[in-house]
């Protein structure tokens, strides 16, 4: 799955100064019974957002999430959503301070542990809605696929 989702030119990279500081997958593509089809077709859908630790605190999740909102809007699409694991408060926390709403948990027909679903209006993030994040000069997020 995560070697499509590079191949697919889906998987992105953050890097700071040269070096690989997170990474985030960002498709139209939901498990089984956490989003309706309508739900799932008005948005990009995050997966495996992940932040080396030694760069916490340095606002890379939130230039990640904001590159999925772009890439939502670039799409047409509405919304930004993702699911994360129902008891992982903290991260709820965390998504809900970087201005994501809990949507709901999903049904019994949802399967795995990840049934916590978290939403944003990919417009949230433009500047003329939210200030614009000073970027360091040497941060990007570049595609990780080959191509």
């Amino acid at each position: 799955m995560v070697g499509r989702a590079v191949h697919a030119g889906e998987t992105w990279i953050a890097e700071d100064r040269g070096e690989s500081v997170g990474t985030i997958t960002v498709n139209d593509r939901a498990d089984e019974g956490l989003w309706t089809p309508c739900e799932t077709a008005e948005a990009v859908i995050v997966h495996y957002m992940i932040v080396d630790l030694r760069f916490a605190g340095n606002r890379i999740g939130s230039q990640m999430l904001a590159h999925a909102a772009a890439l939502a809007r670039a799409r047409h699409r509405t919304w930004v959503r993702l699911d994360a694991w129902t008891t992982n408060t903290d991260l709820h926390d965390y998504y809900l301070r970087a201005g994501f709403r809990l949507a709901r948990l999903a049904g019994p027909e949802a399967s795995g542990p990840s049934t916590a679903l978290f939403e944003r209006r990919a417009d949230s993030w433009l500047p003329a809605v939210v200030p614009r994040l000073p970027l360091q000069a040497d941060s990007v997020i570049r595609s990780a696929s080959p191509s």
